[in-house]
This record gives structure tokens, sequence and C-alpha cells, in this order.
């Protein structure tokens, strides 16, 4: 395999037990984040009201050296 190709991938596998709540399992392979890990995995939950989503990913979770979390803010046009 070459150095310079790399393939970067976001996956999420989710569940809507409520109208406003999104929960699930999420998994990344990216080299943006240097870990001893190939590819990062965790869970996520997202709150949904009217057109806004705030969501939060914790990777790593098992792992306290390389655990992150990541943030996002969402809106529908």
């Amino acid at each position: 395999m070459r150095e310079d190709s790399f393939y970067y991938s976001w996956n999420e596998l989710g569940i809507s037990p409520l109208e406003w709540l999104r929960i699930g399992l999420v998994g990344q392979r990216t080299r943006l984040y240097q870990t001893e890990r190939d590819i990062q995995r965790g869970f996520f939950a997202q709150l949904m009201y009217r057109k806004a989503t705030l969501g939060v990913y914790v990777f790593n979770p098992d792992d306290s050296d390389n655990r992150f979390m990541v943030f996002s803010l969402g809106a529908k046009f």
C-alpha cells in the first residue's frame, strides 16, 4: 500500500428511541488524529429540536490515554 494513499471514513449506526433523541455507535478511520489505533470507535448521542441538532461523540471510551470527544451542531434549511 502506498504511504501517500489513505481512505478516510466516518460511520454511524444509530436508533431514535424518542422523536428528539438519536443514540448509537460511531467509528472513524483518519490520520488527522494520531493514536496507536488505526480505527477509533465509540458512541454518540444527538438531541433534536425543530430544525436543530446538537450532538456529542465519544471515541475510544475504554482508553483514557486516547479518549476524545467531538461536539456537533447542525441545522436544516
